[in-house]
């Protein structure tokens, strides 16, 4: 009795943050959950359509969704290319990106405000503060 004939669904799940290890991939194919690592997977599934769903999990809750359909054909190698969004708040995520080519991270833009705002008003508190003992060490 031979076995049925697969297909192979390689996933390249990249991530832009620099997360310690406290976020990691998944996948949901089909509506089965798959766990995955960063960097290069290899599933083998069935050869058909399938809805492959991928995102990142933090320690309390999934972003960066990122849905496709794809269709495997017996002894085929199917590669997908899924990349985390940069920013994930409690409040609001980008969506993540995936495709059959290399793709970008959603968000870049919100990272970089996300960084700069705090840094801008830090600065801008410590040049007010240098002002004030200005003046206070010249009206004496």
């Amino acid at each position: 009795m031979t076995s049925p004939p697969t297909a192979l669904l390689t996933v390249n799940a990249s991530n832009p943050n620099f997360s310690m290890g406290l976020v990691q991939p998944e996948a949901v194919l089909d509506g089965w959950p798959i766990r995955l690592s960063w960097g290069w997977n290899q599933l083998p599934v069935r050869p058909g359509r399938h809805r492959l769903r991928v995102q990142a999990r933090a320690p309390l809750r999934a972003f960066g969704s990122a849905d496709l359909i794809l269709d495997a054909h017996p002894g085929q190698r199917v590669v997908v290319y899924y990349a985390s969004p940069y920013v994930a708040s409690f409040v609001w995520s980008q969506p993540g990106a995936i495709g059959f080519a290399p793709v970008q991270s959603s968000g870049r833009a919100a990272a970089l405000v996300s960084r700069l705002v705090p840094a801008g008003i830090a600065l801008l508190m410590m040049l007010v503060i240098g002002i004030l003992v200005i003046v206070a060490t010249v009206s004496q």
